[in-house]
């Protein structure tokens, strides 16, 4: 019995229609790597793009004791069957608020870096990202107040301009007991 290694059917040929092996400097096609719109996504314009990507927030329950953390979670998905990109002003792809408070959501979004990123989505790929809200508003660079017990909306907008489209931006809404 041959052994495959002794068959030599582990070497490449060399003729002209052969594959070759890769170098690192031959990355095959004009493609970025990671870039999976396909051809079809490469074929669509920015506006349909942008219209082809939708966001949902959603809580694991409706109301929250006074100081408990608020679990929510934010899916950012494409409505298309094939690929598309989108281009943001900044690296983020959704941004949060209060819209009581908009200064007082979240201390990382304030001053994002100025730089426009692309978000690739593959056909009805769904990204889901998980935050919290610690029931704090941001007064000033570095002092937080407590939320009074109420009634409190939280907002997500996908990053684009005139993202005040409706599949652009949802809401839920939490309410916050005092402790017994």
């Amino acid at each position: 019995m041959r052994r495959i290694y002794e068959s030599n059917a582990l070497q490449r040929e060399t003729g002209p229609f052969t594959p070759n092996e890769r170098s690192d400097g031959n990355k095959g096609p004009s493609v970025p790597d990671g870039d999976d719109t396909g051809l079809l996504g490469t074929l669509v314009p920015d506006a349909i793009s942008e219209r082809a990507i939708a966001i949902d927030v959603s809580t694991p329950k409706a109301v929250y004791d006074e100081n408990e953390p608020i679990p929510f979670h934010v899916t950012v998905y494409n409505r298309l069957p094939f690929g598309v990109s989108i281009e943001t002003p900044t690296p983020l792809l959704w941004t949060w608020e209060l819209p009581d408070r908009p200064n007082g959501a979240a201390d990382e979004t304030a001053d994002p870096p100025a730089d426009a990123s692309r978000h690739v989505f593959s056909g009805d790929e769904r990204k889901r990202f998980d935050k919290r809200w610690l029931q704090r508003f941001q007064v000033s660079k570095s002092e937080w107040e407590r939320a009074a017990p109420g009634t409190y909306t939280i907002r997500v907008r996908v990053n684009l301009p005139g993202s005040e489209r409706d599949q652009h931006t949802s809401e839920t809404v939490v309410e916050i007991t005092p402790q017994s």
